[in-house]
């Protein structure tokens, strides 16, 4: 099996924008210069996000404020970023939105890693979520509770070549915004063949990144 992600990732980032996200102009701008053709983004009935005008490839989107990661594939994938910074909210989810050995984890980390640690254990389990198109109720992910023994907090990796911030197509009618992407086969990964992580610098804050998607069987 491939260790490599089998598509496309990137971060859109608007430092100057306050809301979550960026605007689905910039993503569809996006998405029709990886595949080649204008793509039109929707939402399915539970919330996921789908494209018109891309037959037979999955899309997976996450958000905080300013910043949107896109991942595509061939098959199903989720993505997920989330901010480095533990606050008196987070702890509470993690008490009432993550399993006992997930605690654990968490709770044995250096207290100088929590944050980094809490945001990419975050960022892989809503990116697994969201790859299966399940909500938050679900709690078991034997993926993701197979690597809590062997993964390492991710640190920033200079070592994943994302190609640098370009400013996306400014002209009037578009949104402005950065772009961040990576070629696939840089993709460092942890565990196992459809799990991946890294910590990665914005703009305007550093984020976790995780994606997940399926691997074919033979």
């Amino acid at each position: 099996m491939s260790s490599v992600f089998p598509g496309w990732v990137a971060i859109l980032a608007d430092p100057k924008s306050k809301r979550r996200g960026v605007g689905p102009e910039a993503v569809e701008r996006l998405l029709g210069a990886w595949l080649g053709n204008p793509v039109v983004l929707g939402h399915r009935e539970d919330g996921s996000p789908l494209i018109t005008g891309a037959q037979g490839h999955h899309i997976s989107l996450g958000h905080a404020t300013g910043i949107t990661a896109v991942a595509l594939a061939d098959r199903p994938v989720g993505v997920d970023i989330a901010t480095i910074a533990l606050t008196p909210a987070d702890r509470r989810v993690a008490a009432s939105l993550f399993t006992k050995p997930e605690r654990t984890w968490l709770d044995e980390l250096p207290e100088a890693l929590h944050a980094a640690g809490f945001a990419q254990l975050w960022a892989l389990k809503e990116a697994i979520l969201k790859r299966d198109r399940q909500g938050l109720d679900r709690h078991d992910l034997p993926e993701l509770s197979a690597i809590l023994a062997g993964l390492e907090v991710a640190a920033s990796a200079p070592g994943i070549p994302w190609r640098p911030w370009a400013a996306l197509d400014s002209s009037p009618g578009s949104a402005a915004g950065l772009q961040l992407s990576m070629p696939a086969t840089a993709l460092a990964r942890v565990g196992l063949e459809q799990l991946a992580v890294a910590q990665l610098p914005t703009p305007t804050v550093t984020v976790a990144l995780a994606l997940a998607w399926t691997v074919p069987t033979a």
